[in-house]
C-alpha cells in the first residue's frame, strides 16, 4: 500500500490540453488567452531550457513534463510577460534557479512544491518590474519571430532575479496571491506595455544589443548610496598627511578607498587591508607601486628555543616507540610551551589508543575536537597575568551601539563557539579562536568565513590595541593573529600594520594544518604544533610590549596623582566595614609584609621565556 502511495506521487500526468490550434507565428494574446484550452505547465522544464523567442510558440506543445491541474490563465500570462521582458536576466537567473532546484530536491520536496516556488518568484519579480514601466496599453499584441540574432535571447526564471530598475524584493514581500494581477487582462496589458517600451527604445536607438552587453547593465556597478555616503564619511575622517605615499605619488589609502565604492570590494579592501594574494588588490597597483608594497611582505614567525625543539623532537619519538611521554624530561627553559607540549601529546596519545578509534566515529560533536585535536589552543595564553581563553563565547570585541544597530535577535540563531584570549582586568581582547560547525577543505565556505567574519572582529582587535597607545614602538612590533578550527584542522591568519602613520594593515593567511587519522612519521603533528607555539611567542612579544608602553606612558604623565583610579571603593558598602573583611585586589599587594613584598622578585619576557631578576 505504501508503494503505491508513493509511487503515484512521483508519476507526472502528461499534458491535457490543446496545441494544434496555437498560430506558428503571430497570435492575438487576449483571445488566446480566454479561448484557446491551456493548463498550467511546467515552468522547470521549459525556462530552465532556454528556448528562444521564435521558438516559443513551436515548443510549447513539447513540453515534457506538464501539469494537467487547472489553474487560472494568470500564472502562464505572467510567465509569457516575463519570457520577453527580463531578457538581460539569462545567466543569473538560469543559474539561480537551478541551483534552488537542486537544493530542493535534495531536501525530497515533490516536483509541484517546487514548480510553485518558483512561480511565485516569478511572478513577486514581474509585479516589481511593472512598477517601474510606463507606456500606454494596446488590446492586442503580434508575436513576430525576431528579426535580429540579438534580440533572440533566451531567458529564465528565478526567486532572486533582478529586474530591469536594478531591484530585488525578499521572498516575504509576497502578496496573498503570490504577487499576481487580479485579472488575466492586466498581465496581458502589461506584458504589451513592456514590449512596445522595449521595442521604442530599440528603434530610437537603432543599436542591436547582445545578452552579454544587457546582462552587465543589470548588474550594478556600484554600490548603494547609504553604503557610498558611509565610506565617503570615514575616508574623509582620515589625516591625509599619515597616507602612505609610494615613490609615484600613489596614495594607498586612496586607491583602496576607490575600489570599496565598487560591489566586488572585498572586505578587505574596506578596511584598507592589503592581501598579496589577492588579485583584486594587485590591480589596483602597477608594478612598479606593486614591488614597493612588497617591500613591507615579510611575515615570518619567530623561532622556538633550542631546547624546546629538541624536547619536541623527544616526545614525538616516544609516541612513535609507544613509550609514555611522561618520562621525557622537561627542559628549564621555556617551560610554558614544554608544559603545552607534553599535555598535547599525552591527549594524543589517549586518542590514537582508543578502541573505536574517535577519527572513525561519526557521533563526535564539534566540541570535542575542539578539546581533543589540538588541546593547547585551550591554553594557549593563560600563562600571561590577567589573561584567560574563555570559551563558548558568541562574538568577540563590540560595541553596544554596532550590536543594536538595526539588528535582530532570533532565538532559532546557533550561536558560534569561540575562544578568546581576553584581559580580564582591562576588558581588552587579544585573539580569537572560531570553530566551525563542520571541516570541509573542499567546499570555499572554510575560506569565505574565515576571511570575513573573523577577520573582521580580528582587525577591530588590532585597531583598538593600536588606538589605545601612541607608542611608534609598539606599532612596529604589533602582530595579530586569528585562527579558525574545526573537526581535525586549523588556519591562522595574520594581521600587523603596515607601518608607523599609516592606516593600511597587511594581511597573511597560513597554510591548512590537520590532525592524521594514523600514527606515522608525527611530522605534521610536529608541524602544527610548532606553527601554534610561534603564533603564542608572537602574540606574548605583542602583549609585552603594549604592556610597556602602557607602564612608560603612566610615568610621562603624572596627572594620574590627582585621581583615583586605583580605587575601586564604594562609600555605602565598603567605607564603614574593615577593608581587610573583602580586600579588594589592590589591598592584597598593599597589606603584603614588607619583607616579602621588597624580596618579590621581578621577571620579563624575552624569546627564549620567562626570566628572573
Amino acid at each position: 500500500m505504501h508503494s503505491n502511495n508513493s509511487s503515484s506521487r512521483t508519476m507526472r500526468p502528461k499534458y491535457s490540453g490543446s496545441t494544434g490550434n496555437i498560430p506558428p507565428v503571430s497570435v492575438n494574446i487576449n483571445t488566446y488567452f480566454r479561448e484557446t484550452v491551456v493548463v498550467d505547465w511546467d515552468l522547470v522544464d521549459f525556462l530552465l531550457s532556454g528556448q528562444k523567442e521564435e521558438t516559443f510558440l513551436t515548443e510549447l506543445g513539447r513540453l515534457a513534463n506538464v501539469k494537467s491541474l487547472a489553474r487560472d490563465v494568470q500564472r502562464f500570462a505572467g510567465a509569457l510577460r516575463l519570457f520577453y521582458s527580463v531578457e538581460q536576466n539569462l545567466i543569473i537567473a538560469r543559474n539561480d534557479a537551478k541551483e534552488r532546484l537542486n537544493r530542493n530536491a535534495l531536501r525530497g520536496f515533490e516536483h509541484r512544491v517546487v514548480q510553485n516556488e518558483l512561480q511565485t518568484g516569478l511572478m513577486n519579480d514581474l509585479s516589481s518590474y511593472d512598477r517601474v514601466q510606463q507606456s500606454s496599453p494596446t488590446a492586442t499584441h503580434s508575436v513576430q519571430p525576431p528579426t535580429t540574432a540579438a534580440s533572440t535571447a533566451s531567458t529564465s526564471s528565478s526567486l532572486d532575479v533582478i529586474n530591469a530598475a536594478g531591484q530585488k524584493r525578499p521572498r516575504d514581500a509576497l502578496d496573498d496571491d503570490g504577487g499576481l494581477p487580479e485579472k488575466a487582462s492586466d498581465a496581458v496589458e502589461t506584458f504589451q506595455k513592456v514590449n512596445q517600451r522595449q521595442s521604442k527604445r530599440t528603434s530610437s536607438k537603432k543599436t542591436t544589443s547582445t545578452p552579454a552587453n544587457t546582462l552587465k547593465s543589470a548588474i550594478p556597478s556600484s554600490i548603494s548610496d547609504t553604503k557610498k555616503r558611509r565610506r565617503t564619511e570615514r575616508f574623509q575622517r582620515l589625516d591625509a598627511s599619515k597616507f602612505w605615499r609610494l615613490g609615484t605619488g600613489k596614495c594607498v589609502e586612496e586607491s583602496l578607498f576607490k575600489a570599496s565604492l565598487t560591489v566586488d570590494a572585498t572586505i578587505k579592501i574596506r578596511s584598507y587591508t592589503i592581501d598579496f594574494e589577492c588579485q583584486a588588490t594587485r590591480k589596483l597597483f602597477t608594478d612598479e607601486e606593486w614591488v614597493e608594497i612588497e617591500c613591507q611582505n615579510h611575515f615570518a614567525l619567530p623561532l622556538l628555543p633550542e631546547t624546546t625543539v629538541e624536547y619536541l623532537l623527544k616526545v614525538k619519538q616516544a609516541i612513535i616507540d609507544r613509550q609514555p611521554v611522561v618520562g621525557v624530561s622537561l627542559p628549564t627553559e621555556d617551560r610554558v610551551s614544554s608544559e603545552l607540549i607534553l599535555e598535547t601529546f599525552r591527549v594524543w596519545e589517549r586518542i590514537y589508543r582508543k578502541v573505536p578509534s574517535p577519527f572513525v566515529v561519526q557521533d563526535l560533536s564539534e566540541a570535542y575536537w575542539g578539546r581533543k585535536s589540538w588541546p593547547l589552543l585551550m591554553e594557549l595564553l593563560e600563562d600571561q597575568d590577567n589573561i584567560f581563553m574563555i570559551d563558548g563565547e558568541k562574538m568577540g570585541l563590540e560595541s553596544s551601539r554596532r550590536r543594536n544597530n538595526g539588528r535582530q535577535w532570533k532565538p532559532d540563531t546557533k550561536a558560534l563557539r569561540k575562544l578568546i584570549a581576553r584581559d580580564v582586568m582591562d576588558q581588552k581582547d587579544w585573539m580569537i579562536v572560531e570553530r566551525m560547525e563542520k571541516w570541509d577543505k573542499v567546499s570555499n565556505k572554510f575560506l569565505k568565513e574565515s576571511s570575513c567574519d573573523l577577520f573582521r572582529e580580528t582587525h577591530t582587535i588590532m585597531t583598538s590595541r593600536l588606538q589605545d597607545t601612541m607608542n611608534m614602538g609598539f606599532k612596529d612590533e604589533a602582530r595579530f593573529f586569528g585562527v579558525y578550527s574545526g573537526d581535525r584542522g586549523f588556519q591562522s591568519f595574520e594581521l600587523r600594520p603596515a607601518g608607523v602613520g599609516t592606516y593600511v594593515s597587511l594581511f597573511k593567511q597560513y597554510p591548512v594544518y590537520e590532525l592524521p587519522t594514523l600514527v606515522t612519521d608525527m611530522k605534521a603533528h610536529v608541524q602544527g604544533i610548532v606553527h601554534l607555539l610561534q603564533l603564542r611567542l608572537s602574540m606574548l612579544n605583542t602583549i609585552e610590549a603594549y604592556r610597556c608602553t602602557e607602564e612608560e606612558s603612566e610615568e610621562q604623565d603624572n596627572n594620574w596623582i590627582y585621581g583615583n583610579i586605583h580605587s575601586g571603593r564604594d562609600m555605602e558598602t565598603t567605607l564603614a566595614s574593615s577593608p581587610i573583611a573583602s580586600p579588594s585586589p589592590s589591598d592584597v599587594t598593599t597589606f603584603m609584609p614588607e619583607e616579602e613584598s621588597s624580596s618579590a622578585p621581578t621577571r620579563s619576557y624575552t624569546s627564549h621565556g620567562w626570566k628572573q631578576h
